[in-house]
Parts: C-alpha cells; sequence; structure tokens
C-alpha cells in the first residue's frame, strides 16, 4: 500500500506539467463558446475534491440595497471577468476553520466533509463511524453493531491519545463530557447535515482541548414532510428513524427520533488462568485459559433531536436546537462454572443538550452571533454485578460564546469574540463495597482575535491570539487529602499564524505555526477510584498542570484532469507538561501526571479519483511517530523516555471503491 501511494505521488508529479499545457490549451480554445456552453451545460458542477460535488444552480442578483455578510462582501476581481469555460474547483463553503465562511481551498488548514448524503449511501449506525477512512483520523469504534455496545468510544487527531485533545462540537457548542469523550450514539446521523474535521493547532480560536483539532456536527434546518428509514442486521441489530419538518412563513421547525437495538450477543469470560474444576481451553497462543462463564446482554438507544428556526427579518435569525438521548446496556443471561455472579456489565448513560442561538448582520461591514446553552450528562451509571455497587458520574456544562466578524480596508476581515463555560461533576463508586466519592467545578473563559489578509488573489495571510483563563476549584474527595483541596487557576495566550498559497485554480498550498493549550478535565484531576477486578486505585493529582503544545504543519493539495485529486501534509507537535496516566507504584495504582516532554510527527498521504460517473477509486495514509522525549519525575517508578504513546498506532491504511448507481451505493 505504501508503495502504491509513492508510486501515485512520483506519476502525478511528473505528469502535472503537462496537465497544466493542456488545460492552458483547452480553456484557450473554450473562449470563444464559453457563453453558448454555459447555456447548453446547466446546472455547473463545482469540486472541491471529485468524491465532493455541488450542484450550483443560478440564482437572481440580490437588490443592492439587501445587506450583505461581512464574509461575502469581498468578491476577488476575478469574479468580475467573464465566465471562463472551466468552473472553478474545491469552492465548496465551510466555517469552522475560520469561525466565518470561507472557501474551503482559502482556509488556514485543509477541510475534511462528510455530508448527509455520505450518511446516509454509506449507512452508518453512528456519526463517527463516517470519520474512519478520513486520513489523519484514528478512532478506537469497533466494527459491526457490536461496536455499539461500548458508550465510550473515542476519536482523537493528529496521533494525540485520549479524545479530551481533540474538540468535538455539535452546531458549534462544545460536548466533550467530563473525560474528554464524546457519546456519540447521542446524534441521530439522519439529523446531520455535514460534519467538518480540521486537523492541526486550533487553540487559538476555540481554546484548551483544540490540539489535535476540531470536529464540528452541524445538524440539519431543513427536513422533508415525512421521513421514515428501517433497517436490520446481524447481532439481532434494528435501526428505525421517523423525521418530519416544514417552514410555514418565516418559522421552520424539525424533530427527529432514532432508535436502535443490539442483541443479544454472547460475551465468553477466559480471565482466570488457573483450572479450579474449570473447564479447559486452548487460547490462540497454545497456552491454557479457563472458561469462568458467559453472558447475554442488550443495548437500546433511543435519540430524539428537535428544533427551529425564527427568520427576525432579512438579516436576523433566532434558532433554538434541543435533543434528548439514552444508552441501556442490560444483561439478560449469565452461566458460570464456579458459583460466582457474573451477571455482566450494566450500564445506563443518558444526555440532553440545548442551543438557543441567534445571528444577525448590522450593515455591510460587520455582523454578529450569539449562543448559549446546557450540556448535561445527567445519568452515568455502571455496574460490575449486582453484589460490587454502583459506580455513577452525572456532570453538566454551561457555555456561551459571541462573536462579530469586521470588514475593514485593505483586504482584511477581522474575527473578534469570547466564550466561558462552566462544567461540575459528582462520582460515587460502590463498586468495592466503601464509598469512593469525587466532585469538582471547572472554569474557562476565553477572548479571541483573528485577522484574515488578502495581500492578492493568490496570497492570503491569518494571524490570531487566544487568552485563556482557566479554574479548577469546590474539589473534594475522600482521598488522604481530599477534604482540603485548594482551587488552582492558569493563564495562557495561544499565538498562531498561516499562509495560504493559490498558484493556480486547481493547487493549494498551506502553512501553519501555532501554539496550544489544554488544562486538566475533571476526570484526570479529581477522579479517585478503586478497581474492583485487581484492587488498584485510580488516585487523584491535585497538582496537575495544563500542557502546552508547538505545532508546525504544511499542507499541499493539487487535482488534475478534474478527477484526480493528490494530497499531501506533514505534521510535528512538540508537547511540555504533557498528561499522561502512568503505574505510580508495585500494587498496580495509577494516576495522572505531567510528564516533561513528549512529540507527535507524521505525514498524510491521500488519493482520489473518479474514473467514472458514480465510480470513485481512494486510497490515504497516516504515518505517526510518536515519543516521550524527556521525563524527569524524581518520584516515577519507571522512567518513560524514550516510549511512544500508548493507544496510537504508526500506520493508519484506507483504500476502496465507492460506487454509486440508480439509487445504490456501494
Amino acid at each position: 500500500m505504501k508503495r502504491l501511494l509513492i508510486v501515485m505521488c512520483a506519476l502525478c508529479l511528473c505528469i502535472s506539467g503537462f496537465a497544466n499545457a493542456e488545460e492552458s490549451q483547452t480553456v484557450e480554445n473554450a473562449q470563444p463558446v464559453a457563453q453558448e456552453q454555459q447555456a447548453a451545460e446547466q446546472p455547473v458542477v463545482t469540486e472541491q475534491a471529485p468524491e465532493q460535488q455541488v450542484v450550483t444552480e443560478p440564482a437572481p442578483q440580490p437588490p443592492a440595497q439587501e445587506p450583505v455578510a461581512p464574509e461575502k462582501q469581498k468578491a476577488a476581481p476575478s469574479e468580475a471577468k467573464p465566465v471562463q469555460a472551466k468552473p472553478d474547483v474545491m469552492s465548496e463553503i465551510v466555517v469552522t476553520a475560520t469561525r466565518t465562511k470561507q472557501e474551503a481551498r482559502k482556509t488556514p488548514s485543509k477541510v475534511e466533509v462528510v455530508k448527509a448524503e455520505q450518511l446516509r449511501d454509506t449507512n452508518v449506525m453512528t456519526a463517527d463511524q463516517s470519520l474512519q477512512t478520513l486520513p489523519g483520523v484514528n478512532t478506537d469504534h469497533r466494527q459491526s453493531p457490536i461496536g455499539l455496545t461500548d458508550p465510550r468510544f473515542g476519536v482523537t487527531l493528529r496521533g494525540l491519545p485520549q479524545q479530551s485533545r481533540t474538540l468535538v462540537l455539535l452546531d458549534g457548542q462544545k460536548i466533550n463530557n467530563y473525560e474528554g469523550n464524546t457519546f456519540w450514539w447521542g446524534i441521530p446521523p439522519e439529523a446531520i447535515e455535514r460534519i467538518e474535521v480540521v486537523k492541526g493547532p486550533f487553540s487559538s480560536l476555540y481554546g484548551g482541548g483544540a490540539m489535535g483539532g476540531v470536529i464540528n456536527i452541524i445538524t440539519k434546518t431543513e427536513y422533508v414532510p415525512l421521513y421514515f428509514s428501517m433497517g436490520v442486521g446481524s447481532y439481532d441489530t434494528t435501526d428505525m428513524s421517523i423525521g418530519s419538518g416544514a417552514r410555514v412563513g418565516d418559522f421552520a421547525y424539525h424533530i427527529m427520533y432514532n432508535k436502535k437495538t443490539v442483541g443479544e450477543i454472547d460475551k465468553i469470560h477466559t480471565a482466570r488462568r488457573f483450572s479450579d474444576g474449570m473447564t479447559t481451553i486452548a487460547t490462540a497462543s497454545g497456552g491454557e485459559a479457563y472458561i469462568d462463564g458467559y453472558n447475554t446482554w442488550l443495548t437500546t438507544i433511543d435519540a430524539l433531536e428537535l428544533g427551529f428556526d425564527w427568520d427576525l427579518g432579512s438579516d436576523s435569525t433566532l434558532g433554538f436546537k434541543a435533543g434528548n438521548s439514552t444508552f441501556v446496556l442490560d444483561p439478560q443471561t449469565n452461566y458460570n462454572v464456579v458459583g460466582d455472579d457474573i451477571t455482566g456489565n450494566v450500564r445506563e448513560n443518558a444526555s440532553r443538550h440545548f442551543n438557543l442561538s441567534y445571528e444577525t448582520i448590522f450593515n455591510k461591514y460587520a455582523d454578529f452571533k450569539a449562543h448559549v446553552g446546557l450540556v448535561d450528562n445527567y445519568q452515568d451509571l455502571f455496574m460490575r454485578n449486582p453484589s460490587s455497587g454502583e459506580s455513577t458520574c452525572p456532570n453538566s456544562t454551561y457555555n456561551g460564546a459571541l462573536q462579530s466578524n469586521i470588514n475593514l480596508p485593505f483586504n482584511n476581515t477581522l474575527t473578534v469574540g469570547m466564550d466561558a463555560s462552566k462544567g461540575r461533576m459528582v462520582s460515587e463508586d460502590l463498586s468495592t463495597g466503601s464509598l469512593q466519592s469525587t466532585k469538582g467545578t471547572l472554569l474557562s473563559a476565553g477572548a479571541f482575535v483573528q485577522d484574515e489578509f488578502k495581500a492578492f488573489d493568490f496570497l492570503i495571510f491569518y494571524a490570531g491570539a487566544r487568552y485563556d483563563y482557566w479554574k479548577a476549584m469546590d474539589a473534594k474527595n475522600n482521598s488522604a487529602e481530599g477534604s482540603n483541596i485548594s482551587d488552582r487557576t492558569r493563564n495562557y495566550v495561544s499565538p498562531k499564524g498561516s499562509i495560504v498559497i493559490l498558484p493556480d485554480d486547481k493547487t493549494t498550498i498551506r502553512g501553519t505555526v501555532g501554539e496550544s493549550f489544554r488544562a486538566p478535565v475533571l476526570n484526570e484531576m479529581f477522579t479517585y477510584r478503586m478497581k474492583p477486578s485487581d484492587g488498584s486505585t485510580t488516585m487523584p493529582n491535585l497538582r496537575l498542570k495544563p500542557e502546552t503544545a508547538l505545532t508546525y504543519e504544511g499542507n499541499v493539495e493539487r487535482i488534475f484532469f478534474d478527477r484526480l485529486t493528490l494530497g499531501a501534509s506533514y505534521f510535528s507537535i512538540h508537547l511540555d507538561d504533557m498528561i499522561y496516566k502512568v503505574t505510580i507504584n508495585t500494587d498496580g495504582d495509577s494516576q495522572n501526571q505531567n510528564i516533561a516532554e513528549a512529540w507527535s510527527k507524521g505525514y498524510e498521504l491521500s488519493i482520489r479519483c473518479k474514473v467514472i460517473d458514480g465510480v470513485t477509486l481512494f486510497a490515504n495514509q497516516t504515518h505517526t511517530d510518536t515519543r516521550i522525549s524527556k521525563d524527569t519525575r524524581y518520584d516515577a517508578l519507571e522512567r518513560l523516555e524514550g516510549k511512544q504513546f500508548t493507544s496510537t498506532p504508526q500506520d493508519i491504511y484506507n483504500y476502496g471503491c465507492d460506487v454509486k448507481y440508480a439509487g445504490f451505493f456501494g
């Protein structure tokens, strides 16, 4: 696979000169009949890449007095020229990379977009499954419906472990929980309009948690009057969705309900390595293991999404979105050979979210956006078996943000804003017979500024910075020092600069350098919990400090013959005070600690070729080297210098063929 990517890269580079010459000749020859071709070939198809087609139909020109959003004000000089024979490429509009509407090819980092059509055609059961074939993305979600039986699968970017280093947004609202994880099963795929994935250092815009990048899930605002789908699959899986939406004058509503069931799935327990009269089975390594027993369980997932949009005038919109989702893993039967109760892992999770937003255009020079919201994981229950007792950790986060985009003279667009959030968790664990409890509150607030300067049609500069304030407070647990935990605060400024070069309408070159800041999440700092399986304890660390990173990255993307897309990216991330979970004593107790220095470096290669209409071949490789370069902890049980990050694959390959014909997708 690696050789295939290298060969295709070399081939594309060799033919680039020929491609340029051919395209120039085609445009020159086509100029006299450009107007005739435009009339005969409506609608026009524009491409960001061969897999992402946007049908653009002619639209009436708005009245001269109608307000226009600042990001749409400054048209490139080329837009005033006569219509060319070939359409512009990579012209899809995205919002995540700059927090403003921007053409995808002009953003400071490459934006991967997964659209509603792709979610439908690939028949994904949870939205994160649609990200698995993107370069630079790593997900621990197991394949097939059995992956739904684990509620805490995560998505990480650029080789940085734990989803707490990847920010996940739902309509611009952070949905990472107290562990940094995201309940992906709680968002019906049918309610999603698009998912934008931006890799790289984005703390300068979004604050802590955006070290590896940002995943922004954008839900629909327009629905068909009635939608219904039903599917069945292996493991007795069922997946049913029903929805509705309509617009009446200036008011629009939508509602979508999704229900999934998986089960009953058998799980064989073979953890014990001593006989004790138990049944012997062979292992893959040729040794022996002993059947402890097995149990079956049923998984049920319900998700509801609803909202409305109200046009207050030609330049203002009020929106409200809400959702509720539940996850239940319910044991059905059990069997064991020694009399132990192994009924199985009982899990119940429930989450709801609310988001009220307002947008308005003041004039042709400025607009304004605001939102307030709540993400409430009001149920978080885990039981190993009925005799172990409950482990529960409800948590909630309030958040809000203000933002304005301002057009300045000399082709400058200034984006300024501020945001704040307050999260709290209360954890109680009875799995060992004695109560282990933890509670705490995190407060974060920030202000950001970004300037986009279009020096020429082919050259764009971005520069920005963000100030973050972080505070951990009201923390208590029943560890030895848990009744006297002092508040902790930290301030940090994250700068970032980028350059975008557009040598022609088929090529984009990007370069970025930026700093990132991530404060500890509640679970990393305050959790005190014993593990029934081996008696070890996860210890709190009240001295835990935020971690920082310095990132360099570059990206080149080129389209040949309007069918073949070649992309290459390089990244280098250097971390200081990296937060890492380590074993701290011979009893197996663990704790999150700041190790001194670490890095993640690698590259991404991608190829996509539209062979014929409806048939697309794709392949990509992500290579990531990770290393803990320095460990200066004076009380370390084991030095970690030279070690690689856990849960970060060194190489990920994706390759396949998308076929779509007459309503069928394969």
